[in-house]
């Protein structure tokens, strides 16, 4: 069953969502992945140690800990559906190591 939920309400069971830390470490920090599309440099511009898997590891536990913070406060969209569910779209501001802030859309499903 559906919550019910309102385009610019919250994410719907947004204190159980689960964000992948290895979806920034592996990808969208890593200037190794081609498929990145250069994010890579953006987060290097926050001050994160891009160039480093441990860099990489630390920026992306950072990054995800103010993802899950702002999530129960932060206006989302319903996106399209896939085979996972339903899909939402959110922007959050985060704040790098190098203090730093940007806005990050994120596709939560």
């Amino acid at each position: 069953m559906e919550q019910d939920w309102e385009t610019g309400g919250a994410l719907p069971y947004a204190d159980k969502a689960l964000i992948d830390p290895a979806k920034f470490e592996h990808y969208s920090m890593n200037p190794q992945n081609p498929g990145n599309q250069g994010k890579w440099i953006a987060f290097k511009e926050l001050g994160y140690r891009t160039e480093t898997a441990e860099g990489r590891r630390i920026g992306a536990r950072h990054i995800v800990q103010q993802l899950s913070g702002a999530l129960p406060m932060t206006a989302a969209i319903e996106g399209r559906r896939s085979n996972h569910g339903r899909r939402f779209i959110m922007r959050v501001v985060i704040q790098g190591l190098n203090n730093r802030q940007a806005t990050l859309g994120r596709v939560i499903n």
